[in-house]
């Protein structure tokens, strides 16, 4: 009897033991998989001229157009100083940046395509997503 609880146990802790290896593996090659693709979109970023930022997975200097076409999310006039927050001297300066892996707030866009969440809007005179506190549409 005492035999049987034993090995009743161990098979129960073998099977615990092997359905923690198979989550950690599955997860382990997610990470391989993210990491491989995020790899592939930063020599496409170079290969369009773009500069590619690898500590923040994001591109600079890259069209909207392409940023889409990627997968990304494109933000036309991001600070020059958003990774350095402490910096006492930025120039003023809008670097057009897609970044990637990132959540959006909310994903519901206007009628001309533009992240309402992260308050953009459309601006027909211009012909492109603006957030009107930071330009007018006129």
């Amino acid at each position: 009897m005492k035999n049987k609880n034993f090995l009743v146990m161990l098979l129960a802790v073998v099977i615990i033991l092997a359905g923690f290896l198979v989550v950690n593996f599955i997860e382990i090659d997610k990470k391989d998989n993210d990491a491989t693709t995020i790899s592939l979109v930063g020599e496409s970023c170079i290969e369009v001229g773009g500069v590619w930022v690898a500590d923040f997975a994001e591109c600079e200097g890259v069209g909207q157009e392409w940023c889409a076409s990627i997968g990304g999310n494109f933000y036309e006039c991001e600070s020059a100083c958003r990774h350095d927050p402490s910096a006492e001297i930025c120039i003023e300066m809008c670097v057009p940046v897609c970044k990637f892996g990132e959540k959006l707030i909310g994903g519901d866009k206007d009628e001309g395509g533009c992240l309402i969440g992260a308050g953009y809007s459309w601006c027909e005179q211009k012909q492109k997503c603006l957030r009107v506190w930071e330009e007018t549409c006129e």
